[in-house]
C-alpha cells in the first residue's frame, strides 16, 4: 500500500517499510495511513484480514473519487469535516497549517461559516455540508 501511495518523488523500496516512511506521506486520507499502519503490525493476529483491507480500500477509493478541491489552495482534495458545523472545506495540508497558526486568542475556525472547530471527522461523503 505504501508503494502505490502518492509521493513527491518515487524511489524503489529496497528495505522494509517503516513508520518513518509512512510519516513522510502527504495528501492522502488519514484512513489510508491508518490502514497501512494496521497492516504493518508485527503481530499477525493484530493485522486486518484481506477482506477487511479490500473493503476499506474500496471506501477510501470512493472517498477520493467523489472528493472536491480544497477551498483554500484548490490544489488538493478536501480532507476532513469540521465539527460541530460539519463543513468539509480544506485539504489536510491547509487544515494542518491553520491548526499550526492557531493561538488561544485566534483559535481555528471553519473557513465557510467561521464557527470554532472543536474536532474533525474523516468520512467518505464529498458534500460540503452534511446534516
Amino acid at each position: 500500500m505504501y508503494v502505490v501511495a502518492p509521493k513527491p518523488i518515487y524511489y524503489p523500496i529496497t528495505q522494509a517499510i517503516m513508520q518513518a516512511h509512512i510519516d513522510t506521506l502527504v495528501n492522502i486520507p488519514n484512513s489510508y495511513i491508518t490502514l497501512m499502519r494496521r497492516c504493518l503490525l508485527t503481530e499477525a493476529k493484530s493485522r486486518p484480514e484481506a477482506s477487511v483491507v479490500v473493503s476499506e480500500l474500496e471506501m477510501i477509493a470512493d472517498q477520493i473519487a467523489n472528493s472536491k478541491p480544497c477551498l483554500q489552495c484548490f490544489d488538493r482534495l478536501r480532507y476532513a469535516r469540521c465539527l460541530p458545523c460539519r463543513h468539509k472545506t480544506l485539504c489536510n495540508i491547509c487544515f494542518n497549517e491553520m491548526q499550526r497558526l492557531a493561538t488561544p486568542e485566534k483559535p481555528p475556525k471553519c473557513v465557510l461559516c467561521r464557527q470554532l472547530i472543536a474536532d474533525t471527522m474523516e468520512d467518505s461523503d464529498s458534500n460540503t455540508y452534511m446534516s
